[in-house]
């Protein structure tokens, strides 16, 4: 195993160990490994140099070795930056003689005096040795790790002591990351940015003692962010963009680290996907587990008998998710909790801006109904049980960036928690199967059933009643049974509690309805029993409303108290338009309609499989723009992921590699008694990915597979 694998750890070799039945002490691995000549190190940290890489640095070499002394004296260097691509130097302290800048006119006139205080003759050392540095460039064949030593004589004439000349590296990227003169011909540094990566310290150690004016590397990496190990790519320390001006003009450059997040996504596991022999061994192995672990689902022909079950469909291996957007992801949210609660607690904020909706939809209409009648008696009810899952996809743009953009927040029958607690074990043997343990120590912990189950629990507990029961309202077609059954299971662990709740699994779409189950609504609304959700927070998770807090000072309204929150929250909304009649829905029509690939169409439904893209859009909205019936959708700008190549699997489906998006889903839970929050919690998360081909549908539908995030 260790021979395999050199980075496998003890504890590593103790799991496996277990897994099989053999019981031995880390002590005595230990003992063993020395015994066999293995000693465990500290691996050296070290940048990788690609063959791309190599390539652009020798192509920007060539193509600059021979410009003169006066190309480079047109270049304005600033102050030298030193940047940790690994390790930091803890806290410390800095004096500034002068005060901070508090604002953009004071900031601006410290940088003109920055630029001012930069002496010419400072640059000269490193300008005269631009052309060793290159020529070491070319004699290394693109490698940037040795050093060539020539006598270079400044213009004066008078000799000058021997320079090191290193490679392209950080030292003449940073001279491209310019201020160009006027009289300085163009040139493209942003192909230079997209194709060179940042050198280590070995080019910033060249010259380090010569204090030359250089322009500023790359911002340290953001925080959270993943720093390489042995063997990762230089570029992954540096920061996202740098801002150069060319010609008075402010260009965006992306830096190596955007290159090397698509390029860590786009080749996470190239190697098992490109090996037919591997994928049919490794198959078996992944549906064996997933069975194990009780992965399952009712087939389609016996979806109310639990007889004959098959492996619910999950992808092979992990998906690769940004580590910035997942963590950004967890971070909101508990503001979205927050926030539905108090939409819920605010009739007239749903009855404005439902009010077209209700002409026009009977089912939004039924559920408005009951919420008026159970106002007008008065509520029965005192605590309130939400249950939330937040929907997000990673929205490539046009500059390459990727943003968190939110697609729904489901307020009711936010499904897949229990099975979602289940896969990560799958992937983890998955993983430690294709000898790579390291990454199967990666995959995230994530347990929703279980805080699901707590927030019930709570409800109960306030509820007050010890003789009280638990209550799920399910589908007659059960088929995922076994995801209610995991936080059914969770409820009993907690000292055999039965729960004052009426937590509902269906009721989201008309056909769950006929006269008696709309009876039977009503009633449970007017009694005491804690509904999750109660009808006002299952309007909060209609479209419409979600269009209506995208508009502006909308959020502020309800999180007056907590503007960062509302911060937070205003940043995952893509772009959500209303058709309302008038002149504002007009527009949204008119638009909708010349670029229908832009945007998709979202009615009042839940479920998936609802929204209509490209061509529908226009049919429909060609047939509906000037009635009133357009008022029940809303138009939302179409978010396009970048995809990467997973393998998914099916029941009775062929294994094939194909090119997939993934969707994030973040559970929250929250309690709320009275006036007063008593539980607000992000539980878990949950990703599905389905195939390019596919433009709706969860796994439900047949479309997406359950998957886990491999953060990158």
């Amino acid at each position: 195993m260790v021979n395999r694998n050199p980075f496998t750890t003890a504890n590593q070799v103790n799991h496996t160990l277990q897994e099989v039945g053999v019981s031995i002490s880390k002590s005595t691995i230990k003992t063993r490994l020395h015994e066999s000549k293995y000693r465990g190190f500290t691996a050296r940290c070290k940048p990788l140099i690609s063959i791309k890489k190599k390539k652009a640095r020798l192509d920007f070499a060539k193509k600059h070795l021979k410009n003169p002394a006066q190309f480079w004296k047109n270049i304005l260097w600033t102050d030298e930056t030193k940047i940790n691509l690994y390790q930091n130097d803890g806290k410390r302290k800095t004096k500034l003689q002068t005060e901070r800048p508090t604002n953009k006119q004071q900031l601006k006139t410290t940088a003109v005096k920055a630029w001012q205080s930069i002496k010419k003759e400072e640059t000269q050392r490193l300008v005269m040795s631009m052309s060793s540095r290159l020529q070491a460039v070319i004699a290394n064949k693109g490698f940037s790790t040795k050093y060539v030593f020539k006598k270079m004589a400044p213009e004066s004439g008078t000799a000058q002591a021997p320079i090191p000349a290193a490679g392209i590296g950080a030292c003449a990227v940073r001279a491209f990351r310019h201020h160009f003169l006027e009289d300085t011909p163009a040139v493209e540094p942003e192909c230079v940015f997209k194709k060179m990566a940042p050198e280590s310290a070995d080019c910033a150690g060249a010259d380090s003692g010569s204090r030359n004016r250089r322009l500023r590397s790359p911002r340290p990496p953001e925080p959270g962010a993943e720093e390489p190990g042995d063997g990762a790519a230089s570029s992954a320390g540096t920061g996202k963009v740098c801002r150069t001006l060319h010609n008075g003009k402010n260009l965006i450059c992306e830096s190596s680290q955007l290159v090397t997040l698509h390029s860590k996504m786009s080749d996470l596991w190239a190697d098992v996907y490109n090996n037919a022999k591997l994928l049919e061994e490794t198959v078996p192995i992944a549906i064996d587990t997933a069975l194990l672990q009780g992965i399952v689902m009712r087939t389609k022909e016996s979806p109310n008998s639990s007889d004959v079950v098959n492996f619910a469909p999950f992808s092979l291996l992990p998906s690769p998710v940004p580590r910035a957007l997942f963590e950004q992801a967890k971070s909101v949210q508990e503001d979205f909790n927050l926030l539905v609660d108090r939409l819920s607690q605010n009739p007239s904020f749903l009855e404005n801006t439902l009010s077209s909706t209700i002409k026009v939809d009977d089912f939004i209409e039924q559920l408005f109904k009951i919420y008026r009648h159970v106002l007008n008696e008065g509520l029965a009810q005192t605590v309130f049980l939400g249950i939330n899952r937040s929907d997000y996809m990673f929205d490539c743009r046009v500059d390459g960036t990727t943003a968190l953009k939110q697609i729904e927040i489901n307020t009711i029958a936010a499904s897949f928690g229990g099975l979602s607690s289940r896969t990560p074990a799958v992937h983890q043997h998955v993983l430690k199967t294709l000898g790579r343990p390291e990454e199967a120590c990666k995959i995230l912990p994530n347990n929703p059933s279980l805080g699901i189950a707590r927030g019930i629990a709570k409800a109960w507990e306030l509820y007050g009643s010890p003789k009280a029961v638990v209550m799920f309202l399910v589908e007659n077609l059960q088929r995922n049974i076994f995801d209610h059954r995991y936080i059914e299971h969770e409820l009993w662990n907690r000292d055999g509690y039965e729960v004052a709740v009426a937590y509902f699994r269906t009721g989201y779409m008309p056909q769950d309805y006929n006269k008696q189950s709309w009876e039977a609504r009503l009633k449970m609304e007017r009694s005491k029993a804690v509904k999750c959700p109660d009808i006002a927070t299952q309007l909060v998770g209609t479209k419409k409303v979600q269009q209506e807090l995208s508009r502006p000072l909308v959020l502020e309204k309800f999180l007056p108290d907590q503007p960062e929150a509302v911060a937070r929250i205003r940043e995952t909304f893509a772009g959500l338009y209303s058709l309302d009649i008038g002149e504002e829905g007009d527009q949204t029509v008119k638009i909708a309609l010349e670029n229908p690939d832009q945007y998709v169409l979202k009615p009042q439904r839940e479920g998936g499989g609802n929204n209509l893209y490209g061509n529908e859009i226009r049919e429909v909205l060609e047939r509906v723009k000037d009635s009133t019936e357009r008022t029940s959708y809303i138009l939302m700008d179409k978010i396009k992921p970048q995809p990467v190549k997973s393998c998914l699997l099916r029941a009775n489906g062929r294994v094939q590699v194909s090119e997939c998006i993934s969707e994030l889903g973040m559970f929250g839970v929250y309690v709320r008694e009275g006036e007063k929050m008593v539980l607000n919690e992000r539980v878990g998360h949950l990703l599905r990915t389905k195939a390019t081909e596919h433009a709706d549908g969860g796994v439900a539908a047949g479309v997406a597979v359950l998957d886990n995030p491999f953060l990158v």
